[in-house]
């Protein structure tokens, strides 16, 4: 809606500044905008829209649209060059992200701006988003919640219920499309080391594919999975550790990993980050031999989103008085890392999600490992009757949403791969 109100204004012959927390995602801004344009109409657009993304110093940049590739130069005319509108797309980054270069200098540009009337601020923002409760944007503002999700299945809007901080404002589903059971999958690691950590993640992950290749075939892959990780560091040796599990994955006679090897050899598997996903077509050619696979931060993902998504290592401890709001009590600004990572990678997938996670002692999803325990005989949660001695850190209408959403495979995961589907 908010986009459709930017084109609006771009055939008006608006100005605009559009300022986005990633590269990624303004590029996926201009070449929103250009499907909706004629070349003319384009060109036109392309004169009327200043972008501003990290490193944010280097101040406003004009886009440059060559089929496909998209570039940024940088210009120097600054609020000299006023605008008609600023949106500020996934605000929560910038405004909840107190003292950093990024929150500094945006803040800076948006109050410089707030002082003429004829600018109209849009800002959009999923406060769930946010690690912390509130977020402090100045000016005079107007609030439009909007609660209908549009993209994602039914079940992936009732998991992401669990880990809002907004209660009173739950998203409903506008649609009736169920789509199919998520996946979660907890294993122990116990004194392992990060490196044979990394490597079990990396089997688990690549089941999660074979997963999704099994269960809708002739579904091209291209560019259509996201696997979505806490941050770049770790981004870096999950990438070498996939690729080398690969390898030696197709090298792999044993009977275990015969099926899954054979799915996965189907095309050749090529991991690419969210700026080359964006840079691409939005699908690839069934034809293609190549299935390209993002790997990204969940920070680096922001305001995008894709048909699967398998979620790698996002759970950790919660704190004291994270585990207060859970209970019902507001904490402030502290309300967790992990909790909103694990809400965006679910609300970045339209399909389907798989939690891929090694058990944390006190972690949000520890109640899942509890009900796993509680629940061997167990085939559906959804018979499941006796609810009593899970998790206190998790409030009862999370567990209920969760169970509901989640299908967790019930066998203990140990020191050694395992396949997502649990039989």
């Amino acid at each position: 809606m908010a986009m459709h109100y930017v084109l609006n204004g771009l055939q008006r012959c608006q100005k605009v500044i559009y300022i986005a927390p990633t590269k990624a995602l303004a590029i996926y801004f201009v070449r929103w905008v250009r499907k909706r344009l004629n070349n003319a109409e384009f060109e036109d657009a392309l004169k009327l829209i200043r972008i501003v993304y990290p490193a944010f110093r280097e101040g406003l940049r004009q886009a440059e649209y060559t089929n496909p590739e998209v570039k940024f130069n940088t210009v120097t005319e600054g609020l000299s060059w006023l605008p008609d509108l600023i949106v500020v797309d996934e605000a929560h980054y910038i405004f909840g992200d107190h003292g950093s270069e990024r929150a500094s200098f945006i803040k800076q540009t948006f109050l410089e701006s707030v002082q003429f009337p004829a600018v109209m601020h849009l800002l959009l923002s999923d406060n769930s988003q946010h690690e912390g409760r509130d977020l402090h944007i100045p000016g005079d503002n107007v609030n439009v919640v909007l609660n209908e999700v549009v993209r994602s299945s039914k079940r992936i809007a009732d998991a992401a219920h669990a880990y809002e901080l907004e209660r009173s404002l739950r998203s409903v589903c506008h649609h009736c499309s169920q789509g199919p059971k998520l996946h979660c999958r907890l294993f122990e690691t116990g004194k392992a080391a990060e490196e044979k950590v990394l490597e079990m993640y990396a089997h688990e992950t690549l089941s999660a594919i074979a997963h999704i290749k099994r269960n809708f075939k002739g579904l091209a892959l291209d560019n259509r999975v996201a696997i979505l990780v806490p941050n770049e560091k770790f981004r870096s040796s999950f990438k070498r550790s996939l690729q080398l599990c690969l390898q030696d994955l197709l090298k792999d006679t044993s009977e275990s990993n015969t099926r899954i090897a054979k799915l996965l050899s189907e095309k050749k598997i090529e991991l690419i980050d969210a700026v080359d996903a964006v840079s691409r077509p939005d699908y690839g050619d069934p034809s293609d031999e190549i299935e390209r696979i993002i790997l990204s931060s969940i920070d680096g993902f922001a305001g995008l989103e894709r048909s699967f998504v398998v979620a790698v290592d996002l759970d950790s401890r919660i704190s004291k008085d994270e585990e207060n709001y859970i209970e019902g009590i507001s904490v402030g600004e502290n309300a967790g890392v992990a909790r909103c990572n694990i809400y965006r990678a679910l609300t970045r997938a339209h399909f389907w999600v798989a939690i891929l996670n090694r058990e944390v002692e006190g972690g949000y999803l520890e109640f899942l490992a509890e009900w796993k325990e509680r629940s061997q005989e167990e085939s559906d949660f959804h018979h499941a009757e006796d609810e009593e001695g899970l998790s206190a850190k998790i409030s009862n209408m999370a567990i209920n949403n969760i169970i509901r959403s989640i299908n967790i495979p019930f066998s203990r995961t140990e020191l050694r791969p395992a396949g997502i589907s649990g039989n």
